[in-house]
């Protein structure tokens, strides 16, 4: 077939494009490397080096990692410690199940129809006695009633001997009520029972709960004092309900007395031989009632104000190793990477303005978002923060000594420090 003018030859074109794709190909293998890095947008960044340039990681190295907690701005020297709120209660609970709507028992002489009710109780532990509920449509004469094949009725029944008390000592999480006439006659006895109903009372109490405090070492020795202060809200009050309430410090007791519903503040004095370095527990303990105690504040008055300080040790070796690892790591990744001089020297230079930059960084993070304001010294030296944000840095490079190093925190307001961290970057 002849082929029109201008129509191309389509092998001739596929031979053409792989030609030019094979000398493209050669030429970029040829090229000097620096060229070839220029044309194809190659860096130094490898893959495998956390995508630090040069290959340079940092060493993350943790010099000091603590959690202060709490800090607080004050004049005076007295340490206001916010409890949490607590629920106190010794109560119980009515409750209702419907067993069935309609229930007919039979006995003749010659067949017994006795009838069975399942129920399941999630609580049974703390149920006291049951009460079993029913209107009688027809029927007369004795019946048995058994709960969990122990008899709780057996007898003429009529409305006037209702509810059948089921006792608690019998009742279990599943649980099964027999119902079986005791009489039976030539034509047969029945029973029509209906709107059979258990009413049961179940016990709740939570009659003790407790609040720790943390006490360093330093702050123990300088407490002169405490005062626990707390209100008490009584969400019970028949006459006869109001208990009594007992507050304990580490198992001793600093207050044991009558509750006195919405009377007010409460205030306890306490003797600092109560206090312990380290853990200390307060607890409060009902017998009866329902309260709610909250605003709950231990102030500690301390002989001399006192700041979270915190050491932190750097040897010779890291001292010296924050720059010099730093390039030696970074010159062997500059001889993995480079073929030719020029991009030795390019990558040489990096490594020394970068390592050069690395330093000791000084980090928090905070509880939550507010107003964060303090002072923060660092040897003789000082650093200032005002911040909203979650977190804060500073490098302290210049602050650090070879050897002992402390870092002191005044707040200029009350905030949660969280995480404090003293890190080679």
């Amino acid at each position: 077939m002849k082929k029109r003018r201008g129509q191309s030859d389509p092998a001739a074109i596929a031979t053409f494009i792989l030609l030019l794709a094979l000398f493209i190909l050669v030429y970029v293998l040829i090229v000097a490397p620096e060229e070839r890095e220029r044309i194809l947008g190659e860096s130094f960044t490898s893959a495998n080096r956390t995508g630090t340039t040069f290959g340079v990681t940092p060493s993350g190295k943790t010099l000091l990692s603590v959690s202060p907690g709490m800090v607080f701005a004050r004049s005076a020297d007295a340490v206001p410690v916010r409890l949490n709120p607590l629920s106190l209660f010794v109560r119980e609970e009515q409750g209702r199940t419907t067993l069935a709507n309609t229930l007919l028992i039979r006995k003749s002489l010659f067949s017994n129809n006795p009838k069975k009710i399942f129920f399941t109780l999630s609580d049974a532990q703390k149920a006291s006695d049951a009460n079993l509920f029913f209107f009688i449509s027809e029927g007369s004469g004795g019946i048995s009633v058994k709960l969990n094949n122990n008899v709780v009725f057996e007898g003429d029944i009529s409305q006037r001997n209702l509810p059948i008390t089921l006792p608690g000592t019998f009742l279990q999480n599943q649980n099964q009520i027999e119902f079986e006439l005791l009489k039976s006659s030539f034509f047969g006895n029945q029973y029509s029972l209906t709107n059979l109903e258990l009413r049961k009372t179940t016990s709740l109490e939570n009659r003790k709960a407790t609040r720790v405090i943390e006490l360093t070492a330093a702050e123990r020795t300088g407490l002169q004092r405490a005062n626990l202060f707390y209100f008490v809200n009584c969400r019970s009050l028949a006459e006869g309900e109001e208990g009594s309430i007992k507050v304990t410090i580490n198992g001793r007791a600093i207050h044991d007395d009558h509750v006195f519903c919405d009377a007010g503040e409460q205030r306890i004095e306490i003797s600092k031989t109560f206090f312990e370095a380290g853990t200390n527990r307060i607890e409060f303990n009902i017998d009866k009632g329902d309260y709610v105690i909250d605003n709950i504040e231990l102030l500690l008055d301390l002989a001399t104000p006192f700041f979270p300080k915190y050491n932190f040790e750097i040897n010779d070796e890291t001292f010296f190793g924050i720059v010099d690892q730093c390039r030696e790591d970074c010159i062997d990744n500059c001889n993995l990477d480079c073929n030719t001089g020029a991009c030795f020297n390019t990558c040489l230079n990096y490594c020394l303005d970068t390592c050069d930059a690395r330093g000791i960084v000084l980090a928090l993070r905070f509880a939550e978002n507010k107003r964060h304001k303090a002072s923060i010294a660092i040897n003789e030296f000082e650093v200032q923060f005002d911040t909203s944000e979650r977190a804060y840095s500073v490098d302290i490079t210049d602050f650090v000594l070879r050897g002992s190093n402390f870092i002191k925190i005044v707040p200029k307001a009350d905030f949660e420090i969280e995480d404090l961290r003293v890190f080679v970057e």
